[in-house]
């Protein structure tokens, strides 16, 4: 699942939005149960190419699956803009990225003082297993910040 949000992150920095502070990526939903909702984001392999991070977010076949909480009436097959925020895409990244190193350098520096060096740097790494557990709680959660609109109402404001 945090690979498939790194690999989303990293989509929709390569793409172009229709409002100044959202992303958003075209997709096809595959799977609807509930309000989980899987939906396949059909990647450009030019724009992949381009991407400083190709081969990272391992798209192979050029696409990437993701699972979202979206609430609505969604049908597989339908077309929609799958959105977010950019701030939120920062606060993604920051608790996926940022927050696990800054753990890892500071745990290490103090734990390695308080007990041996390899007992200090298992404890620590202890420690960043325990936050992405934690993370992990707080999944769905995360992925109710994504939106899904559909192709046709985003294409009406254009046309």
């Amino acid at each position: 699942m945090i690979k498939a949000i790194f690999s989303f992150i990293l989509i929709l920095y390569s793409t172009k939005s229709y409002k100044e502070d959202e992303m958003r990526e075209r997709a096809v939903i595959q799977e609807v149960r509930g309000d989980e909702v899987k939906v396949a984001i059909r990647q450009h392999l030019a724009a992949c190419n381009q991407c400083s991070l190709h081969g990272q977010c391992s798209i192979d076949n050029g696409e990437r699956v993701l699972y979202l909480v979206a609430k609505g009436n969604w049908k597989v097959g339908d077309e929609v803009w799958v959105e977010i925020r950019e701030g939120v895409l920062i606060e993604i990244a920051t608790l996926l990225f940022l927050v696990p190193t800054l753990i890892l350098i500071g745990g290490s520096a103090l734990l390695t003082k308080v007990f041996t060096p390899e007992i200090g740097i298992i404890v620590t790494l202890g420690i960043v297993g325990g936050y992405f557990c934690f993370l992990r709680c707080f999944t769905k959660r995360i992925l109710r910040r994504f939106t899904l609109v559909p192709f046709e109402s985003v294409a009406e404001v254009y046309d």
